[in-house]
Order: C-alpha cells, then structure tokens, then sequence
C-alpha cells in the first residue's frame, strides 16, 4: 500500500505509538484526506546489549542483544501501566533479522511483549559489531565481546575480583565497611549480605541481579548499615527481592520488580527506603514490626499492595508517586507516623488504616475507587486533595451486620450470607461458595439462585435472577451486580435507596453509600430478588432469567476503575521479563529463542489493567498489524494471563509472608563454604 495510514472524513483518530517502518515518520506514513490523526508520538527501535556474567562456560561471556519497540519517540514507556497506551505492546511475532561481525548470533527472532532478544556467543574476545534490521530500519552496536578471565565484581578497598557478589562476600579480605562495585550485566544469584557492605554498580553500568532460585530473596541483608543502590533486581517470585533484617540500612535508586515482595524489613530501624522504582511485585514495601524508618521519593506502580505497614511506629511515607496499585498504602497498627505529599491516584483503594494513629498531611489522592478508608484509627488530617474518587473519597469503615468475604473471589456467597443472615436464616460464605459452586473466576447468579434456595427452603425463602433497569424498582436485601471495564461483575446487597442515594453493604467495604447516578453509572440491571414473600412486587416489574442465562453471569470481586470517571476502558498487561540464561531455569517455562538459545522468563501480571477484557474498541494502536482485542495475538504475549490480572477491584489476601529462614540458615560455614540453595532450583528450600 501507499500509506500506513490513510484518513478521510471529519472525524479524529488516535494514531499515537505505532510502528511505522522507522524511527523517523515519513511523508508516506499518513496521508490525512480531511479530519484529524493524532500522530505525534510513534514507536521507535531501541537495540541494548548486556554482558550474561552469569554464564561462565566458555572463554568469553556471553552478550544479550535486545531490540526494543516498547518506546515512543519522547522516550516514554508505551509497556507501563502508567503509558499512555495502558500497557500494550505491539502484537507478537514480529519477526527481526540480527548479525554479528564476531562471533555467532540466533537470527531470526520474533518479538514477545514488544521486545525480541538474540544472544552473541564468540570463542575469542574482541569488538563485534552487531546488526539489527526490521522493515526499513537498520541499527548496528558495537559490542566489546570480553574474556570471562575478565572479572565483573571488586573490592574498592582491595582491588580484589570475583566470579560472584556472595564469593565477594565471603572473602576474609572483604571486611564491615567495604564496598562491592559490580560491572554492566547480568547476574544470577541469591545473595546474603551478612557484613557491612555497598553493593552497587560501578559508574555508569546497567546492573541486573536476578534470583538464581526464586523461593529466596535475591538479597538478604544481615548487618547493620548496609547499602543496596541503583541494581535491577527481579525474579524472586516466592520471596522477597530484598529482605531486610538489619537496621541503618540504605536501599537507593533500584529497580525492583517481579518478585512476591520487593522490599521486606522485619524489626528494622533507621532504615532509608528512596529513589526506588517498585513495580509488578505482589507486595511493594512492607515493614514488620520497624520504627524510624522512611519511604520517599519512590516511584511504586502495579503491584497488590504499594506500602505496607504492620505494627510499626515512628514511620514517614512522604514524596511518592503510588500508581495503579490495588492499595497504595495499609497500615495495620501504625503509630506516630507521617503520611505526607504522596501523589496516590489510580489506585482501587489509595489509603486504608486499621487501628492506627498517624498524621495525614498534604497528599494528593484522586481517581481511585475509595480514596482513604479508617477502620477504628484516630488519624489527624489536614492540607490534602481528596477528591474524584468513584465510592468515597473518605470514609470510615462500618461492618456492622455485613459479612465481609474472606476470599478475594467471594463476593457473591458474602453478599448472599449477609441477605440471608437479615433475613434470620443462618448461613456462611463457606457454605454458600460450595453450594453455588464458587472457584477462582467467581460466582454464577445460577449458583447463588441455588444456593439461596436450599438454605432458604425451611423457612420458605425463594431466591429468582431478574433483570430490573428502572433502579427505582429496587428493593433492600436485593443483591445487584455491578459492571466493570472488564467485563466482570461485582455483587453488592441493597439496604436502602433514597431520591439521592443508595445504600449498600459491600462485602469489601462494609456500608457505603453512592449517589444514584454513581450507582446508575456501574449498575448492571442483574438482580437477584431473596424474599420470603411470593406476592413482591418485583415480580411484576422485571424480566425474568433463565438457569442457562445466568449461569454465564459470573460475578468476582470487582468494582470497575468506573468508565463514567474516566471515559475509557482500562485493559490489563502482564510484565514478561525475559533474560536469556544458560542452563539455569529462572521461573515459570522454558522458552526457546531461535537457534535453540533458552530463555528464562519471569511472569508478572500488572495487576491494575485487564488484559483481554471483554469487546471493547480496537484503536488504531491495536491494529496496526490487523490484530485486535479479541485475537490472543494482539497486543501481548499468549503468557499474558494471571488468576490475579483480569479484574481491576480484587481484594489481595490477607498478607502472608514467604517463608523467612533464621539467621543460621544463611550464615556461611567456619570453612567459607556456601550453602545457600539447597535442592532444585524450582523446589521447596528443605
């Protein structure tokens, strides 16, 4: 064809960040034949190389070549939750031709999640120069092919080398004090930090610490006054991407992502969270038991919970920007703390304190489901913007004669507990999950239907789904399902309606209240009607569902980022970080990249967005290589999936921590021999 795009008419389209064949946009791009195109940020090809210091077998390292199509022209991320896409990615396959002067290199590779990563290995060292060609681009990068007898870990203080950071470590000539400088690469360990160290890159250099076994932190930090600054550090998918057991400890300027927790502080204090990104972990940062300890200047974006406090005192959370988390920040017993100038938005809840006394100080909290939620804590408040939250911008929790699901998937046997339980039949969310068949995808209204039926049976309560638009015809003890922008559903139980109001008890939130164009807003018109009376009267204004209707109508736990808010439909994404590793299975599958190179890949659901939603409008970003929303390979990766990553409102379990081992479990032996890893690297630590 003539052009990659061509417009006529009188209407506006959104071209923003595709790939048009090049780095530049040429003339024969876009032909606009009346309207608009927006068309001032395109994809660009960014191609990186990396030292693999973790693959010693050779005589010379291997390099990680990586062609880079997740940025738009102004540098910005198009991948990131906080893009402007909402994490998409061009479609996968996307086949790129790569060559080396030295050495050899796979050729072709196709893209995964917007990125296609080839892997030079050469038998001598020496300059490679290495190309890569897709469409009418060509990109070449020198590469400095290095011998692995040159080593990537020092001593500043020695000038001694390592093959490893624990060999480092446990060196009697490494003393409390010393810093440890690692050069530009990659490298796989679970570390155990038991003296007095920096770790750090050398000036400059692009540093990736990845968890060897992902059921332990890639670092655990055991003495006093020890520094962790400016790594990448990933892949510790059952633990922690640093644990912290000490205090005086300063972690700076890292990249912590896919792993369960990133940062951990257990009975930690004067300890110095700043200048972190934390994104795509189950938990952000979570402090157990710590005191005079702060959280600032960190950038903590998709993870379950961004800031996590648990029994602990004298704590300051100040200058972050908390983004598209599911909680931005919960405290459970948090005294003599400070909360000040977070920029929390986006997020399903921005602020949740339970028993806590603290002061809340000039936070800009906006745009999320429930601004800030207290439940029995005693906060002082002032200066802050809370507004343009969907439910409440704040509100104060109220239990009170509402069962509160124990389940981030049981919405519906809570809310259905909740009618029955007014309605002096006794019953559980337990016993209601097995009797409506309840799993991880949710509750059908034909499982509710059932369930309310039997336990009602004696008492002579009937339970009938219907669908009732007019929301005037509502009635208490109604259990009404709300819509999200994924499609999903979220049961909620009707306590009263007003001219101006409905009130409802949640079975995340407790009693709430919305106004009725809130309501309308999410409203589904799916009703299930519990009532021991056979002459209601929303018999007769309603349509009547059948089992097989409502058995294809499933509600989850979850409340939509609300599309009357903010006019859009917010898909999801997933992180798929993929190292190229040798012999080492990092987490989750092995995956072969071209000439048979294996590929360790860490999966990660960015938790906010909803990969492969329900039909919603394709954009021209979703097209441009004729695949849409509802073909599994546009936009991300087939491994796009996660029993987490569908639903925008999930509730997060209650914390449960990895397992964290005692101080003699880490501990190097009296003859400097490490035993850190004991059996597989996929297994159980025994």
């Amino acid at each position: 064809t003539r052009y990659g795009l061509y417009n006529t008419g009188n209407g506006t389209v959104n071209a923003e960040n595709n790939w048009w064949g090049s780095n530049t946009l040429n003339s024969t791009s876009v032909c606009v034949n009346g309207g608009t195109v927006n068309i001032d940020q395109w994809l660009v090809l960014n191609v990186t190389s990396s030292c693999d210091r973790s693959n010693r077998n050779g005589t010379t390292y291997n390099y990680i070549i990586t062609a880079d199509l997740t940025h738009n022209n102004l540098g910005v991320d198009t991948s990131s939750g906080n893009g402007p896409s909402n994490g998409n990615t061009l479609p996968d396959g996307i086949p790129l031709n790569f060559s080396t002067t030295l050495g050899t290199i796979n050729t072709p590779v196709s893209t995964r999640n917007g990125k296609a990563v080839a892997i030079v290995n050469s038998t001598v060292a020496g300059w490679a120069n290495v190309t890569v060609n897709l469409d009418n681009l060509t990109i070449t990068v020198p590469v400095n092919v290095t011998s692995i007898n040159v080593l990537g870990i020092f001593n500043n203080r020695t000038d001694e080398g390592f093959t490893s950071i624990q060999d480092a470590i446990n060196s009697n000539n490494t003393l409390d004090g010393d810093i440890i400088t690692l050069a530009d690469g990659i490298y796989t360990e679970n570390v155990v930090v038991y003296k007095t160290l920096t770790i750090k890159p050398v000036s400059g250099a692009d540093v990736t610490v990845q968890a060897a076994n992902p059921y332990y932190g890639v670092f655990t930090v055991m003495n006093d006054g020890s520094a962790i600054q400016n790594l990448k550090i990933v892949g510790a998918m059952n633990s922690y991407g640093i644990l912290g057991y000490a205090n005086n400890l300063q972690i700076i300027g890292n990249t912590i992502m896919a792993n369960k927790n990133a940062i951990t502080l257990f009975n930690s204090k004067f300890t110095t969270i700043t200048g972190n990104t934390i994104t795509s972990n189950e938990y952000g940062t979570v402090l157990y038991n710590s005191t005079n300890t702060t959280i600032t200047n960190n950038i903590i974006t998709d993870n379950w919970y961004a800031t996590t406090l648990y029994n602990s005192t004298s704590i300051i959370v100040s200058e972050n920007n908390i983004t598209s988390n599911w909680y931005g920040i919960f405290s459970n017993i948090l005294n003599n703390s400070t909360i000040s100038e977070n920029n929390i938005t986006s997020n399903s809840v921005g602020m949740q304190f339970y028993y806590s006394n603290c002061t809340i100080s000039e936070n800009n909290v906006t745009g999320n489901d429930e601004g800030i939620i207290y439940h029995d804590s005693n906060c002082i408040t002032s200066g802050n913007n809370v507004t343009g939250n969907w439910i409440a911008d704040a509100l104060t929790m109220d239990t009170t004669s509402v069962v509160m699901q124990n389940k981030i998937w049981n919405c519906g046997p809570a809310s259905l507990a909740t009618v029955l339980n007014r309605l002096g039949v006794n019953a559980t969310q337990d016993d209601i999950a097995t009797l409506a068949g309840t799993d991880q995808t949710g509750t059908s209204m034909a499982g509710l239907v059932y369930a309310a039926n039997v336990k009602g049976l004696t008492q002579c309560i009937t339970a009938t789904g219907m669908i009732i638009t007019n929301v005037t015809r509502l009635q208490p003890n109604n259990i009404v399902l709300f819509n999200t922008v994924s499609g999903l559903y979220h049961y909620c139980v009707i306590t009263n309606i007003t001219n101006t109001h409905v009130f409802l008890a949640d079975s995340m939130l407790g009693n709430i209240n919305m106004t009725i164009g809130n309501f309308t807003a999410v409203y589904t018109g799916y009703v299930i009607v519990v009532t021991n009376d056979t002459n209601n009267s929303q018999f007769n204004n309603g349509t009547f569902l059948n089992d097989d209707t409502m058995s294809t109508i499933i509600g989850t736990n979850a409340y939509a980022q609300a599309q009357a808010l903010f006019g859009q439909v917010v898909r999801s994404t997933s992180v798929l970080i993929c190292i190229p590793v040798v012999n080492v299975l990092v987490v989750g599958a092995w995956l072969g990249f071209g000439t048979g190179i294996i590929v360790g890949c860490y999966y990660w659901p960015k938790y906010l967005n909803a990969k492969y939603g329900r039909n919603v409008p394709m954009t021209v970003s979703e097209s441009a290589f004729g695949t849409g929303s509802n073909n599994r390979r546009g936009y991300g990766s087939s491994y796009s999936y996660g029993s987490h990553g569908h639903s925008t409102r999930y509730q997060p379990p209650i914390y449960t921590p990895p397992p964290v081992y005692p101080y003699s479990y880490y501990k190097i032996a009296a003859d400097g021999s490490y035993a850190l890893v004991k059996g597989t690297t996929t297994g159980n630590p025994d």
